[in-house]
C-alpha cells in the first residue's frame, strides 16, 4: 500500500517514473512475488532511480551484506518492514531514507482508561520503541571511508497500524494527536493505515476518501516528493547531541566569506552572481582589510545589497591578475579613473564548489563594507540569515 500511495503521488507530481522489480516493469497493485530484501523502483526515462520501496531490508554487519545499498549495523541484525528511499538529484543524488514497521494491533488502555493520555488510538508502546531502536542502529558507510566514519542513515520511522483516527487530528501543524506531534518534532511516529481494498480510477489512480486518516501519509510522502531542500532542512531541524553541531560536510574549522563581486577582475560575474560561477576573485579592499582567506571556506556575493546564498570553496590561492586589469583598464579607456584597483594586481582566487540557496535573501552591505567583504563565524552568517 505504501508501494501504490508512493505511485500515485508521484503521478499527481507530473513525475514520469514506472515501477519495476528487478529491471522488469510491473502493472499489478499487488507483488507476490517481493521476496525478503526485495524492492520496487521507480526510475524515469532517463533510466535514474527516484524512489524505492523496500520489503523486510536486511542490515548486516558489513554493507556488502545489507538490502539497504551503503548501511551496515555495528551489532545486531536489523529488519524493518518497510523502507523507502527517496533520491534527490537537486541534493547532488543523495539518498533520504525512511522506515515504517507495519502492526496489526493498536495499545491496550490502561488502568486508567487512557492511551498515553490520547483521546485516539495509538500503536503499542514496544512498536515505537523499535523505531527508535532501527534509527540508532542502521548506519551509512562512506565508500572509501572505515566504519571510524560511520553516519546516522534513518531519518525518521514511523509505525503503520490500523488506528481510527480524525483526519483533522492528523493535520501536520495543527492536528493534536499525540504521534503526529512527535512525527513532526522527532521524525518519530505513527501513521493510521488499514489493509483495506483500494479503489481505482479508469486511469489508475487510487480513489481516496478526502475524509479518510489515511490522507496524511499520504500528505507525508508528497511532502518528501516535493522537497528539493532537504539537506539544508535536515541540518536546520534535526537535534544534535549536547554541545555539538550538525554539518552537511566533514566538520572542520571555516568561516563565510562575503564580499561583492569586482567586474574588473571577474569576468563571468553574472555566473557568480547566479550561483553558477566557478572561480571568485576578490577585490583589492579585502587583502587590504587583512582577512585570512585561508580559513575561508565558504563564499557568499553581495548582489546588489542582496545575499542570496553561498558557495562552498574548494582552494585558494593567490593569483596576479596584472594582464587581466591593463587590457580592462585600456579597454575603460579613462570611463574607470577612479577605480584604484588597478595599481594592487594581485587577487585571491576561489574555486568554488556547490551553490546553496538561502530560502530568504538578507541585506548586507549598506555600510559600504560589501566592497571591502568580511569574514565571519558559521554562527555568525545564520545570524545574518534570520535577521
Amino acid at each position: 500500500k505504501v508501494k501504490n500511495i508512493v505511485q500515485d503521488v508521484m503521478k499527481e507530481l507530473g513525475k514520469d517514473a514506472k515501477p519495476k522489480v528487478n529491471g522488469r516493469d510491473i502493472s499489478n497493485d499487488f507483488i507476490p512475488q517481493l521476496v525478503y530484501g526485495g524492492s520496487v523502483s521507480f526510475i524515469n526515462q532517463d533510466g535514474i532511480e527516484l524512489a524505492s520501496v523496500c520489503y523486510n531490508a536486511e542490515v548486516h554487519k558489513g554493507k556488502s551484506l545489507s538490502a539497504i545499498s551503503g548501511t551496515n549495523t555495528m551489532t545486531t541484525v536489523q529488519r524493518p518492514d518497510i523502507v523507502l528511499r527517496l533520491s534527490k538529484q537537486a541534493e547532488d543524488d543523495m539518498k533520504f531514507t525512511y522506515l515504517f514497521d507495519a502492526k496489526y494491533r493498536i495499545a491496550d488502555t490502561d488502568e486508567n482508561g487512557s492511551r498515553y493520555a490520547s483521546r485516539y488510538d495509538v500503536p503499542p508502546a514496544d512498536a515505537i520503541d523499535q523505531m527508535h531502536r532501527y534509527r540508532d542502529a542502521i548506519y551509512y558507510t562512506e565508500e572509501g571511508r572505515d566504519h571510524e566514519h560511520l553516519k546516522k542513515e534513518i531519518i525518521a520511522g514511523y509505525v503503520l497500524f490500523p488506528g481510527r483516527i480524525p483526519l483533522e487530528a492528523l493535520d501536520a501543524e495543527n492536528g493534536d494527536y499525540y504521534y503526529q506531534q512527535s512525527n513532526r518534532l522527532i521524525g518519530i511516529g505513527a501513521f493510521p493505515l488499514r489493509p483495506d481494498q483500494e479503489r481505482h480510477r479508469n486511469d489508475g489512480s487510487i480513489i481516496i476518501d478526502a475524509n479518510s486518516s489515511e490522507q496524511a501519509l499520504r500528505w507525508q510522502i508528497r511532502h518528501w516528493l516535493e522537497d528539493d531542500n532537504g539537506r539544508e532542512r535536515l541540518l536546520e531541524e534535526s537535534i544534535p547531541q549536547k554541545g555539538l553541531e550538525y554539518s552537511d560536510e566533514p566538520v572542520n574549522k571555516g568561516t563565510f566569506y562575503i564580499a561583492s563581486v569586482d567586474g574588473h577582475v571577474n569576468i563571468n560575474k553574472e555566473l557568480v552572481l547566479n550561483g553558477q560561477g566557478e572561480i571568485f576573485f576578490s577585490g583589492y579592499q579585502s587583502i587590504l582589510s587583512g582577512v585570512d582567506f585561508q580559513k575561508i571556506k565558504y563564499f557568499a556575493p553581495v548582489d546588489n545589497h542582496l545575499v542570496k546564498g553561498y558557495y562552498q570553496v574548494l582552494s585558494v590561492e593567490a593569483m596576479d591578475m596584472s594582464e587581466v586589469l591593463v587590457k580592462e583598464k585600456a579597454e575603460a579607456k579613462g570611463q574607470a579613473k577612479n577605480y584604484k584597483g588597478y595599481d594592487k594586481p594581485i587577487r585571491i582566487c576561489l574555486k568554488l564548489g556547490k551553490f546553496t540557496l538561502l530560502s530568504t535573501p538578507f541585506v548586507y552591505g549598506l555600510d559600504s563594507n560589501a566592497s571591502k567583504g568580511i569574514a565571519i563565524t558559521r554562527k555568525e552568517f545564520k545570524e545574518y540569515c534570520k535577521s
